[in-house]
This record gives structure tokens, sequence and C-alpha cells, in this order.
């Protein structure tokens, strides 16, 4: 299981288009419903800042890689003329959640907790992790 962190700013006239253009990659990502990876983003309080969260457990049976969501590619297209600090992508080991379904063991492994009723996943990695090309499959989505 991969966890990937990606930081940047972006410049202070492009943050409202940049945070449009993240919400249409959700839009088509509740369309397509992948279960192949966990994804968060947030714009943080100084308005400028984004960071996104990405947990890939593995498998799925809908899986989808963001390269191939028009949204994602239309988010990627002008991103370093929107950015006043570039993106930096690093992967993470998570040491702990509460609500987020991820858990992690004394060994430095980790899972994900799926559905309402969180039983596990049984995935379990390790800490090795490296940059993201989120997703890996052909799932429902693009069409």
């Amino acid at each position: 299981m991969r966890t990937v962190i990606v930081r940047y700013e972006t410049k202070p006239d492009r943050a409202d288009e940049n945070q449009r253009l993240v919400e249409k990659v959700f839009a088509e990502l509740a369309e397509c419903q992948p279960d192949n990876f966990r994804y968060a983003s947030f714009r943080l309080d100084d308005g400028v800042s984004f960071v996104h969260v990405v947990v890939e457990p593995g498998g799925g049976s809908n899986p989808v890689s963001l390269a191939d969501l028009p949204a994602f590619a239309e988010f990627q297209r002008e991103i370093a003329d929107r950015c006043a600090v570039q993106p930096v992508a690093q992967g993470a080991t998570i040491v702990g959640s509460v609500g987020l379904g991820l858990v992690a063991h004394d060994d430095g492994s980790h899972e994900v907790l799926s559905g309402s009723s969180g039983s596990p996943l049984g995935l379990r990695a390790g800490p090795e992790l490296t940059a993201p090309r989120v997703g890996s499959g052909a799932g429902r989505c693009p069409s």
C-alpha cells in the first residue's frame, strides 16, 4: 500500500481557479466511483496552499487511474503556470488516524478499512513508498 502527499502553493490570483479544477476532478471521480485508491484534497487557510493525500491499498473491483480522467488532465495542463511553488510529491507512512479508515501497526505496516462496517481489507504493506501514478486500472471511467 502506498501513501503519497502532494503539496504546492498557487499564485494568489490563480488559487480559486485551481480549486475549481480540483473540484471537477472530484466530480468526475464521484461518477466513476473508483475503489483502488482513497483521495482527499485540502486548501489551507493561507488561501494559496494545497495538499493532496492519496492512499492506494491496491486491488479493487473498479480500478481507475487519475491519469485517464479528462478532468485530471485539465487540472494538470497549466499547473506549473498556476503555481508560485511547484508541486512536490512525497511518500508518507501512516503513523495513526481516527475516522479515516486507516490503521497503522507497530511494525510500520498499515491497512485500509472498507465500508461502513469497518472490516479490514486485509491489505498490509510496509513503508516503502514512491511518487504517485495514482490508480492503475481500467474501471468504469472514462467512457
